[in-house]
């Protein structure tokens, strides 16, 4: 089995592991901007959670998963529409595993794509 990269990229994403020396700036970021984040998550806009997410289950791949899946309230449906563009199949819908949030149906849709089936060619959307 290969060891995960460090960073990650695909387009203007760029994926890296927090290091210690992030927890201030980001805890100031996101104390100062609070109001602001709840309804806009910049970050889920412009395909960037559609990139991070193909460049993870890449990565996963690269380093021997045999399988990737993602798990969303059924309630959430630009959260399905995520997997569905990387190419991952439904595969489930269950009661969740964790407690239920406000907003959310109580149902969690499973999608899942086997390295099997990605190939070695296969190009996820940028």
């Amino acid at each position: 089995m290969h060891t995960a990269s460090d960073e990650l990229s695909r387009g203007p994403v760029v994926l890296r592991r927090w290091r210690r020396g992030d927890a201030e700036d980001l805890y100031r970021a996101v104390s100062e901007s609070i109001e602001h984040l709840a309804p806009w998550m910049a970050w889920a806009a412009h395909g960037y959670a559609t990139a991070a997410a193909a460049a993870l289950t890449s990565e996963a791949f690269r380093i021997g998963a045999d399988r990737v899946e993602i798990v969303h309230d059924l309630a959430n449906v630009a959260s399905g529409a995520i997997p569905r563009r990387v190419g991952f199949r439904e595969v489930d819908r269950r009661a969740p595993q964790e407690e239920r949030t406000a907003g959310e149906v109580g149902v969690d849709v499973v999608w899942r794509l086997c390295a099997s089936r990605s190939g070695d060619g296969m190009t996820f959307p940028a």
